[in-house]
């Protein structure tokens, strides 16, 4: 795993800033970076990326998880799983932009939406009288040591290959 970074720092000290930081991984491995601030932009750049076994062009997950499991040892995410991205090496959108759009909201069926990373709540879960069974936007917000996991729903990813995830920070 490479990292190559832009950063100021571990503080805000009130000021506006952007950091960058650019995480090289051996595909199928998982990434890890330390971050503090808000998350604005995510570019996943698989075009370096095959599979060794298995195949598929939209079979790609994504996922950002904290350093704090959950009372079963696992993880805790930050996000929904993201799900449906090209990995393979091949043909078209294997260069993925992610943006976080707080108050963007999920849309209806067929339509388009702005947001590329939303948070569930239980379908059981309410508040002031209400059901909140949609999808939230997430905030961006991040702490700690974060790990970065690109996989892939069926097949396994060349290691000799890599992925590049490049992430802008507030």
């Amino acid at each position: 795993m490479g990292l190559d970074a832009i950063d100021d720092g571990d503080f805000y000290l009130s000021r506006c800033r952007a950091n960058r930081h650019v995480v090289t991984m051996n595909a199928g491995e998982v990434g890890q970076v330390r971050l503090n601030g808000k998350i604005s932009k995510v570019i996943i750049d698989a075009t370096q990326s095959a599979y060794s076994s298995g195949s598929g062009t939209n079979l790609g997950r994504f996922q950002l998880k904290m350093d704090v499991d959950d009372g079963d040892g696992a993880q805790l995410q930050y996000f929904d799983q993201i799900t449906g991205l090209n990995y393979s090496g091949g043909g078209s959108d294997q260069v993925i932009y992610l943006e976080v759009s707080q108050g963007a909201n999920q849309g209806t069926a067929n339509s388009k939406n702005g947001m590329h990373f939303s948070v569930s709540a239980p379908t059981t879960g309410s508040s002031g009288g209400g059901t909140f069974n949609e999808p939230a936007s997430w905030n961006g917000l991040v702490c700690g040591l974060v790990t970065i996991v690109c996989d892939t729903a069926s097949g396994t990813l060349n290691a000799a290959n890599t992925i590049r995830v490049i992430i802008y920070l507030e």
